[in-house]
């Protein structure tokens, strides 16, 4: 029998690229959404504990929204990202639990890619190869 060994992937930050820690951006997981610092910094203040969640596939666009007081009860709860003990962050700040955008994009799981804040005040990751932090 010939055993081949399986490497383990890059962890942390380093496999989201430098950018992860210099722009805002956001990472798909299997089982949620990250955001790193810069977005937390430019987009959600303390106060903000829910955030709508919105999906165009057609267009794959990912959009974010603070939510209204009529919103809330469609809104994702925002939760400090966990640190493991004796290791450094991996640049995430905060994280939302939501399992539905790595299905309608099952090729970005493990990516990050930079947003931006469109004209109706949407926070909007185009989630192409273009848009990818490196």
């Amino acid at each position: 029998m010939a055993w081949e060994i399986i490497k383990k992937g890059s962890v942390g930050s380093n496999a989201y690229g430098a950018e992860w820690k210099e722009v805002p951006a956001v990472a798909i997981t299997k089982t949620g959404i990250c955001f790193n610092q810069d977005f937390c910094k430019a987009f959600l203040g303390p106060e903000v504990k829910s955030v709508l969640v919105m999906v165009d596939v057609k267009n794959r666009l990912i959009g974010f929204k603070i939510p209204t007081e009529d919103q809330l009860c469609y809104a994702f709860s925002v939760k400090q990202s966990i640190k493991k003990p004796g290791g450094g962050s991996n640049g995430s700040a905060r994280r939302i639990g939501i399992t539905r955008v790595a299905k309608a994009f099952p090729d970005s799981v493990g990516r990050a890619y930079r947003v931006t804040l469109t004209s109706e005040r949407i926070i909007a990751a185009d989630i192409v190869n273009e848009n990818e932090t490196r």
